[in-house]
């Protein structure tokens, strides 16, 4: 969309500086050429791909500030040179933070160069220092074939990174080996279910690398069945935007895990080549959307350093600048529906909006329900201390039959007695504990009945079963400060700290969203939360209200 060009424009031009401020210019220096990663102190391969893409698209586009300066190229140049310096000889390079003669790091570098090689095949010129960079660019991808086509991998996501470096680089460099070793990757087949979910779950960063991957391979080798499980994922996304625009990361299997503030600006380039390849007016829609985010994170940024670190790395205009059909699309958009009611059974999750309110319940994590109005979230938990093993983790959810689900947890544990016979050793670590007699026993049975509101908000019951005498709680984490009121007390909610409800009701204040709780619940309370042996921390970053309870015990909490 010739909009979003002249954004792209924009947003590289703004980007400008820090790659230029950040380049290690001392020809003395290890990481001399490196773009030096203000977190890390040392510069990462991969980033130089990054670095020389934008400063190439800004020398190409006509637009830009940037349009034929000279030291556009050399900086592009250097960073080429740098890249080549530290790529193996074997042909991968390292992600120096955690892997090394990496294949697949490789791979990243080529989904950003061969749309740069693109570029230049169609719009560079014929002078000395363009061509250059054509022909660095040219050994880098030939070496990094090499090393894909040689290399391995470490996760599922991985296995489609480089399938779709390889056909970039198969196209490029008219070599058959990169098609024969996509075949094989193919072959162990797609890890999209029906929902749209991949293995890893990963909404915040691993969804967004397999949808772009599968694009790239369904372009380059002509495979467009390859874009029903991108569908299937940009679809099922809808329902894990909150109401503020973030992703809800809690259910993911990787690092992305619980990370307070993800917006998914990220997903741009899966939604904008849908658009294109389906017509879906809502993907183009969410593209639109997405830009947005991006031009409103580079305006707030005051120094090149906070472009860099509001934005990142955007690597988009050089698509549009090799790429007549991306530069000429045009569409009408249709907001989609953020709306919705699922349980993603396989997942192990119920993701429920309806607009400014959502929920969430989960098994397998020990926050089994999430609930966020606009900008601010609580996050249930619930603990006791059962021999230190009483954090509730419900392995499943069940759905029932009256629009509520169920999710249950139980623990068995006692003593054991000592051998009838004696031990063939003394070493604790070397006696055969399995072959014990266990005796005093005891089953501690933990269930959560789950039944969302009319009007929004979620009704909770929750019980401890089994065991007399067992102290526990149910914690509700709030979004940090914020103000507490129940009928005879008003307290701030400071990040990391916490209080306990002795009464049936309360409200919370939050980022202009109120949050009424009500508990009933006539046995005896205690004081024993945070400390509770075997249980689960404070968040710093959260205030925390604990509901207590002694022995058996059967609480029910409405939200809203």
């Amino acid at each position: 969309m010739r909009n979003h060009y002249q954004a792209f424009v924009k947003l590289t031009d703004k980007l400008i500086p820090a790659v230029l401020a950040f380049q290690d210019r001392d020809p003395g220096s290890p990481e001399y050429g490196m773009f030096l990663l203000p977190e890390k102190g040392f510069g990462e391969p991969g980033n130089c791909a990054n670095c020389a893409d934008i400063l190439l698209a800004a020398y190409y586009a006509p637009e830009s500030a940037y349009y034929q300066d000279p030291q556009m190229l050399s900086a592009a140049e250097l960073y080429l040179d740098a890249l080549l310096g530290v790529q193996h000889p074997d042909g991968t390079i390292d992600l120096r933070e955690t892997n090394f003669h990496d294949a697949t790091c490789a791979a990243f570098s080529i989904q950003v160069l061969g749309y740069t090689w693109k570029m230049l095949e169609k719009r560079a010129g014929d002078s000395a220092a363009e061509n250059s960079v054509r022909q660095k660019l040219h050994l880098y991808l030939e070496r990094a074939a090499h090393g894909m086509c040689t290399g391995g991998f470490h996760t599922p996501n991985h296995r489609w990174v480089l399938s779709s470096a390889l056909s970039l680089c198969g196209n490029i460099l008219h070599d058959e080996e990169c098609f024969r070793q996509i075949g094989l990757y193919l072959a162990e087949g797609i890890d999209c279910d029906e929902n749209g979910e991949f293995t890893e779950r990963s909404t915040g960063d691993y969804n967004i690398i397999n949808d772009r991957s599968l694009i790239i391979i369904s372009q380059e080798t002509q495979r467009p069945e390859l874009l029903e499980h991108v569908k299937r994922n940009l679809n099922m996304m809808y329902c894990y935007y909150e109401p503020d625009f973030t992703v809800f990361t809690l259910n993911s299997r990787r690092q992305d895990k619980d990370k307070r503030t993800v917006y998914p600006v990220r997903y741009y380039g899966s939604y904008l080549y849908m658009a294109m390849l389906t017509g879906d007016r809502k993907f183009a829609w969410m593209a639109d959307k997405l830009l947005s985010l991006y031009e409103k994170g580079a305006s707030a940024a005051a120094s090149p350093l906070e472009t860099y670190q509001n934005i990142g790395f955007v690597n988009y205009l050089s698509h549009y600048l090799g790429s007549d059909a991306v530069m000429s699309f045009e569409t009408e958009l249709e907001e989609p529906s953020f709306d919705c009611a699922r349980f993603f059974r396989e997942s192990n999750i119920v993701r429920m909006r309806s607009g400014d309110t959502s929920l969430t319940l989960m098994a397998k994590n020990p926050v089994f329900c999430v609930m966020q109005k606009g900008h601010a979230k609580v996050q249930l938990r619930m603990a006791a201390s059962f021999y230190a093993k009483g954090v509730f983790c419900a392995p499943q959810i069940e759905e029932l039959g009256d629009g509520g689900y169920r999710l249950t947890y139980s623990y068995r544990w006692g003593y054991t007695r000592p051998f009838p016979n004696g031990s063939p050793t003394p070493v604790w670590d070397e006696m055969d504990h399995a072959s014990r007699e266990h005796v005093n026993m005891l089953t501690m049975e933990m269930e959560v009945l789950a039944h969302p509101l009319e009007g929004g908000g979620i009704r909770l019951e929750t019980s401890v079963n089994g065991v007399e005498q067992l102290p526990s709680y149910v914690e509700l984490a709030f979004d940090g400060d914020g103000v507490l009121v129940t009928r005879d007390t008003v307290i701030d909610g400071t990040p990391g700290q916490s209080a306990i409800l002795t009464g049936d009701s309360a409200e919370y204040y939050c980022q202009g969203e109120k949050f009424s709780l009500s508990s009933q619940y006539e046995g005896q309370q205690h004081a024993y939360t945070y400390g509770m042996r075997g249980g689960v921390p404070r968040r710093g970053y959260t205030f925390t209200m604990y509901l207590t309870a002694f022995g058996e015990a059967r609480r029910v909490i409405e939200i809203r």
